[in-house]
């Protein structure tokens, strides 16, 4: 297993400034029992998206139109914290979602929110390598995956 400074190195790579509703299959962050949390989740159900019932950590594909729509993934409960584990379980749960759905590429917004976020980087990307491995493990397509921030890290 590489150290958290090479997943951190990895995960910066795949590290893009710009809008997360640009990309065609969007991860959108919510809470459990289909909750709104966050700028996220708030703007889709502006449009007036319903936001999915999930249980805490599992990811569910909501298409909206031809190969477009959002991965919903139920990042928050009532008390969950975010660990370097579950962090790292969500993201493998989006990535499996995506496979099974046959996304080519996920957009996946800083985990952790603005503050906690950047620190959790390199738990993203132990996700990332989780699901490949299950997923190669099963001879299933791995889908591309970026992180998407609106800010400048450091």
């Amino acid at each position: 297993m590489p150290s958290r400074e090479a997943y951190e190195k990895l995960a910066r790579d795949r590290l893009v400034v710009g809008d997360l509703f640009a990309y065609d299959v969007p991860v959108v962050t919510i809470m459990t029992k289909g909750r709104a949390y966050g700028r996220i989740s708030r703007a889709v159900v502006e449009k007036g998206v319903a936001l999915p019932e999930l249980t805490l950590g599992q990811a569910r594909f909501v298409a909206t139109t031809a190969g477009k729509g959002h991965l919903f993934l139920a990042l928050w409960s009532d008390d969950n914290r975010y660990t370097e584990p579950h962090i790292a379980g969500c993201v493998r749960a989006c990535v499996a979602a995506a496979s099974r759905h046959g996304i080519p590429l996920i957009a996946v917004p800083i985990l952790g929110g603005k503050r906690e976020g950047p620190g959790l980087l390199h738990a993203m990307e132990r996700g990332i390598e989780e699901a490949v491995d299950q997923l190669d493990a099963a001879d299933r397509r791995v889908p591309e995956v970026v992180f998407v921030t609106d800010m400048q890290l450091a």
